[in-house]
């Protein structure tokens, strides 16, 4: 399957052609949700995110859990401790309402999060053995071929080509998405290098706590999966730390998503 956070790249230009129409942040949300389980368990394992009903039952409730917490706890003190001058270019969004947005468009962000999770499902079946294309040309997509010393099968290596280019676009559109705001004060150095710091530390205890109940992990996906994972979880324990120490910033009615 294309790598988890490849897949907004997939549905994030609906965002920029028909912004009344979609949620930036339902979106690359959705996009992501049908993996979700594998971040929260630290382990591939679960695959019911990619169901049917997964995407009914877990896929969407997840979404808004985590598009509310990014957006009420995450964004602020990680915008105001990105390194500089990102801190400034992406100021804007700390004024963001998403509260009112999230009101104002009724069923916007649920239909942005279900063509999201869909648009996941149908790039992962693509290729995948399981999928339509595979069985329409098998004798093709299972071949094996050399890449640089390694052999795989072409739809593996369709499959890494396909996250290769959607991490690339998806850092393309985040260059793109800046937004900066006047009469913003940027934290201190001193104030990123302690936010950075927990957030290593808090990694690695996450990721020792994963390793203590399972010590013999070794595939090279599942120790990614545990360290995304592990940083993920970081990611929410500082940010609901910092949340309560930064002074509190007057929302904006933005068109942004």
């Amino acid at each position: 399957m294309p790598f988890t956070f490849s897949h907004p790249a997939l549905v994030l230009p609906l965002a920029g052609f028909k912004p009344r129409w979609f949620s930036a942040t339902g979106l690359a949300i959705g996009s992501m949700a049908p993996d979700l389980l594998y971040f929260v368990k630290m382990d591939g394992s679960e695959d019911f995110g990619h169901t049917l009903a997964g995407v009914f039952l877990f896929d969407l409730p997840i979404s808004y859990l985590l598009a509310i917490a990014f957006h009420q706890w995450v964004r602020k003190p990680l915008l105001v401790h990105l390194p500089a001058p990102l801190d400034r270019k992406y100021a804007g969004y700390l004024a963001f309402d998403f509260g009112h947005t999230l009101s104002a468009n009724g069923f916007v962000f649920p239909l942005s999060v279900l063509v999201g999770a869909f648009s996941h499902i149908g790039w992962d079946y693509f290729c995948d053995p399981r999928g339509w294309m595979y069985h329409a040309a098998p004798g093709f997509l299972g071949q094996y071929v050399s890449v640089a010393g390694f052999r795989l099968r072409v739809y593996l290596l369709i499959e890494r080509i396909g996250s290769v280019a959607g991490l690339l676009f998806v850092g393309w559109a985040a260059v793109r998405a800046v937004h900066p705001a006047d009469g913003i004060s940027p934290a201190s150095a001193r104030s990123k290098g302690v936010y950075w710091l927990s957030l290593l530390l808090s990694t690695l205890v996450f990721t020792g706590l994963r390793f203590s109940f399972d010590h013999h992990t070794r595939q090279l996906g599942q120790v990614v999966l545990i360290l995304t994972s592990a940083f993920c979880y970081a990611v929410g324990f500082v940010a609901a730390l910092y949340a309560w120490l930064l002074p509190p910033t007057p929302a904006r009615r933005d068109k942004q998503k």
